[in-house]
């Protein structure tokens, strides 16, 4: 409805607002979901951490409120500056739900968690839908936004009840000795997550170039979606483990969880090649400018989902320092190849150099994770990932399917993939008892 250029503009403010959120507050939230899950009184110190987290994310506020002329300038788009200081106020509402999610997950509450997940993404699309139709502007989709913030903060609020005084028994050297390589790890991966973008609108002269971009990550980031519901959870579960000297088991169990990201290389394969129908039935044939860059982006997130679980598996155990060693050079890398190739190749070559990088990226952080962690990587498992992979494009390819057909399309093809995975035997019971096994977990929260 906003059309490529105010979609561009609303895609760059939310990037803008979704990594200074991170970098703000995953790292206090994945510190939470260690602590809270070693610790068997937690409420005696959560109050600190809520207030250092409130105090941390107001304080980015303003800063932003302060730089968004500069960025505005910077990026050639004056309209930059309003959009960004009215989301602005996201960033605490945002950076209290993170933490008060990180208690649930710590506590084992990961139904809970996923239910209001769901409701967030629901309510949100619920007022957007609402919103843009009255305000057929950008400024109706940032107010939805903020509302279903404020939403699900509301209801996280209720469900956790946390103490927001106190908290003498609270060591900031404990907490801040997590706090810190985490929050270096998480400002580096979510800079390189939306540097693509700042620099599609930034090197190309086209003004719906981050609009048609920027609709292909959107739709490229379902896998980062799973890696961000989760990890916590991983964490917990690993964290649970090691307190427990069970580490044979928390090896198999970051095993099989590298196995089943592995398994997702064929939907990414299926989605690169219905992407212009994916794109046309989605956003309109206005936006089909999009496919080629979606067609390579579902491959870079992937990469993304596999270096969050890996990162899991050494927080987990404990090596903190390692994931911002990987990701400062994936970091430079990217910057030299958007450098290097925006210009000459617009949206695809940022699409390359993105998914290239993620790829690599994961490749390195898997190799550091099985030697620091001991655990065996299920190269069988990629290599017959790689094969139905290549299937899966082929049929989504050369089966055409115009609207809405799609989706039935797309529902055929991954169940030809969940098929060919148990004809090979890739996918068998003991998949299913593991997941149920991780999910299962007995709630304080529900009691």
């Amino acid at each position: 409805m906003l059309g490529p250029s105010d979609y561009g503009l609303l895609t760059v403010t939310t990037a803008i607002i979704v990594w200074i959120e991170a970098a703000v507050s995953l790292g206090f939230s994945r510190a939470t979901v260690k602590l809270v899950a070693e610790a068997e009184d937690w409420r005696a110190w959560i109050a600190r951490v809520l207030q250092t987290q409130i105090l941390v994310s107001l304080t980015a506020a303003l800063l932003l409120v302060a730089l968004a002329p500069i960025l505005s300038t910077l990026l050639d788009a004056p309209q930059l500056k309003n959009t960004l200081r009215f989301l602005s106020v996201d960033i605490p509402v945002f950076s209290i739900t993170q933490i008060l999610m990180a208690i649930m997950v710590g506590r084992g509450s990961y139904q809970l968690s996923a239910m209001l997940r769901a409701g967030y993404w629901l309510s949100r699309t619920g007022l957007i839908f609402i919103l843009v139709t009255l305000i057929p502007d950008v400024a109706g989709a940032l107010l939805a936004i903020l509302g279903a913030s404020v939403m699900i903060m509301t209801g996280a609020m209720a469900f956790v009840r946390p103490p927001l005084s106190g908290g003498n028994r609270f060591s900031f050297q404990r907490i801040w000795g997590y706090v810190w390589p985490l929050f270096l790890y998480t400002v580096g991966i979510n800079l390189f997550g939306i540097l693509d973008l700042l620099f599609v609108k930034g090197l190309v002269e086209a003004p719906q170039a981050a609009g048609f971009y920027g609709a292909a990550k959107n739709l490229a980031i379902v896998p980062v979606f799973l890696a961000a519901s989760f990890s916590p959870i991983l964490i917990a579960k690993l964290t649970e483990l090691n307190r427990q000297n069970h580490r044979e088991l928390a090896h198999s169990m970051s095993r099989q969880t590298i196995r089943l990201i592995l398994c997702l290389l064929p939907f990414a394969g299926m989605t690169a090649g219905a992407a212009p129908e994916v794109i046309s039935a989605i956003y309109g044939r206005p936006f089909l400018p999009s496919s080629p860059a979606l067609s390579i982006l579902i491959f870079g997130t992937l990469g993304m989902t596999m270096i969050s679980v890996a990162v899991s598996i050494l927080i987990a155990a404990g090596h903190l320092r390692w994931p911002f060693a990987i990701v400062l050079p994936l970091l430079l890398s990217a910057l030299v190849g958007h450098v290097l190739l925006i210009p000459r190749l617009g949206e695809i070559g940022a699409a390359w150099v993105t998914t290239a990088v993620a790829c690599i990226g994961a490749c390195s952080i898997l190799g550091v994770a099985r030697k620091l962690c001991h655990i065996r990587l299920p190269v069988s498992t990629f290599l017959r990932s790689i094969i139905v992979c290549g299937i899966a494009y082929f049929l989504s390819s050369f089966w055409p399917a115009p609207g809405f057909l799609v989706v039935i399309k797309l529902l055929l093809i991954g169940l030809t993939i969940v098929v060919l995975f148990l004809l090979i035997g890739e996918i068998n019971r003991n998949d299913f008892t593991f997941l149920h096994a991780l999910l299962r977990q007995k709630s304080e929260f529900q009691q």
